[in-house]
């Protein structure tokens, strides 16, 4: 997916081997949203936790948004931190880096 970053957001693309698509986006202090627009009825996305990961926040078509904390007692790759069904359609997904180090690596998408 390709994801509408602010150009003063804080987001960066860094490579990751370990990553689905071998990069995360990473905020390293509050970020702006990042965006995109999906066709389905449910998505999930996949990120990096681990005892120095941070707080993502994620809304859905202009909703309210939800606190998703990437903090973990141990560091993995490739975790669902959060999923949504939705109605069947196009939705707006927006994801912004709310507290301390923060990345996600995909969204997948169940159409």
């Amino acid at each position: 997916h390709r994801w509408a970053r602010p150009a003063s957001g804080g987001w960066v693309k860094k490579p990751a081997s370990k990553a689905i698509g071998r990069s995360l986006l990473v905020a390293n202090r509050p970020a702006e949203s990042v965006q995109t627009t999906i066709d389905g009825e449910a998505f999930a996305i996949v990120a990096p936790i681990g005892p120095g990961r941070g707080v993502l926040r994620v809304r859905v078509d202009g909703g309210a948004w939800r606190e998703v904390s990437l903090k973990a007692g141990k560091a993995a790759q490739k975790r669902i931190v959060f999923s949504r069904r939705v109605a069947d359609g196009r939705h707006r997904i927006e994801i912004e880096g709310f507290r301390g180090q923060t990345a996600f690596d995909a969204i997948l998408i169940i159409r």
